[in-house]
């Protein structure tokens, strides 16, 4: 049975985070397809702030190490930049919600990851 992930932003594309958006994955964790929620949709769970596919298992450690790395460009360039997010493929990925962050934000520092953001493993 094919598994889906509904927030209120959905984070695959550098330049934009797409809103109300779902992840459906198969049963080997291999993303099917990135659609609208335009309707409910029976077993799709819906999270709170913005999820997005990674290939690589993180922790706030490695997201606080990823901030570090420049802290002019936004959370999402550096993302990207870090190689984290992942596009449709053929690979299994994880999913990780995201919460108390403004991903285009370049003044986003490690001092507001640390009191405000929080990232999990779903």
């Amino acid at each position: 049975m094919n598994k889906r992930y509904a927030a209120h932003y959905v984070l695959i594309q550098p330049d934009r985070i797409l809103k109300q958006h779902y992840i459906e994955l198969d049963h080997n964790n291999c993303m099917l397809k990135v659609a609208a929620l335009t309707e409910e949709i029976a077993g799709t769970a819906f999270y709170d702030g913005i999820l997005f596919p990674s290939l690589l298992e993180i922790d706030s450690q490695k997201l606080n190490e990823i901030i570090k790395e420049d802290k002019d460009v936004s959370l999402a360039e550096l993302l990207f930049k870090s190689g984290i997010v992942a596009s449709l493929n053929q690979k299994p990925v994880f999913i990780y919600q995201l919460t108390g962050v403004n991903l285009f934000a370049p003044e986003f520092g490690t001092s507001d990851c640390c009191s405000h953001c929080h990232i999990q493993r779903l």
